[in-house]
């Protein structure tokens, strides 16, 4: 099994301590990388960078940047990626984000990760809708556009969250079906809070499935909502494993706790310590 985590940059000296909590205590369990988010609009693209060079420095685990279509201009990709090159960040998250007006802004997810491969980039990763992403008009305009993200250099496909195991898999039949081979990487997200699991679901059209929609209210009212979250969580790593994909990205909100317990529940026990203290 290979697990990798996703952070995001934050936003006072309080939420960094939390931060740093957290990747010492997930950066035993390995990860093959951590990423590292940047807004939509990529407003925090100064923060998702310092945060991105700190942890490739401290952690010495591999990073993988977010940039987004409009936290980069074409005349400013080079000294960007001279920057993280610095730090030994080689790897990116390139997405579209929203949409950023102006011409000096790149008008696509293509045309940045082009960018970025012509730039040297060694791993460009790009985000996958298990569920139709809520832009696209069907199925077979959707994989065309994620064969035009691997023709332009995307090496790596990690999925959106979904609450279903089977969703995913039927995912991973479609992008086969259209000759697309390139690795999937399966978006896992522990719910640690479940109002704001939704709002993340409504935000990106992911549907919310009725049981769990009865279920988690019930939980919070007898306390239990952690317990269910593991379940749910393992329960959905374990069928989407058992399909064949073996690749998790853990989506952590900067929070360890549910991470944690999910990695060991999977039989995934930490190997190291943390290399360098804050």
């Amino acid at each position: 099994m290979d697990i990798s985590f996703e952070y995001f940059p934050p936003r006072s000296l309080a939420r960094s301590f939390d931060l740093w909590d957290c990747v010492k205590t997930l950066s035993p369990f390995d990860p093959s990388f951590v990423s590292v988010t940047c807004s939509a609009g990529g407003s925090d693209a100064d923060t998702t960078e310092d945060c991105a060079r700190t942890l490739a420095d401290r952690s010495r685990t591999p990073v993988s940047a977010h940039v987004t279509a409009g936290s980069v201009t074409p005349d400013g990709m080079a000294d960007m990626l001279e920057r993280y090159a610095k730090a030994g960040v080689r790897d990116f998250v390139a997405l579209r984000g929203d949409r950023a007006p102006g011409a000096e802004s790149f008008q696509s997810s293509t045309a940045l990760i082009k960018a970025l491969r012509e730039g040297g980039a060694h791993a460009i990763r790009v985000g996958g809708y298990p569920d139709l992403h809520p832009d696209a008009q069907n199925w077979p305009s959707a994989l065309d556009w994620m064969k035009a993200k691997i023709d332009a250099g995307a090496t790596e496909i990690v999925t959106q969250f979904t609450f279903e195991a089977e969703t995913v898999l039927r995912y991973r039949d479609r992008l086969s079906r259209a000759g697309i081979d390139i690795p999937l990487r399966v978006g896992v997200l522990p719910i640690t809070s479940w109002a704001r699991a939704m709002t993340f679901a409504n935000a990106c059209g992911v549907p919310i499935p009725v049981d769990l929609q009865l279920a988690f209210p019930h939980a919070l009212r007898n306390g239990d909502e952690h317990v269910l979250s593991m379940a749910v969580a393992t329960e959905f790593c374990d069928e989407v494993r058992q399909g064949g994909l073996e690749q998790l990205h853990i989506y952590t909100l900067n929070r360890s706790e549910l991470p944690s317990a999910l990695c060991q529940a999977l039989g995934h026990t930490p190997r190291k310590a943390l290399s360098k203290a804050a």
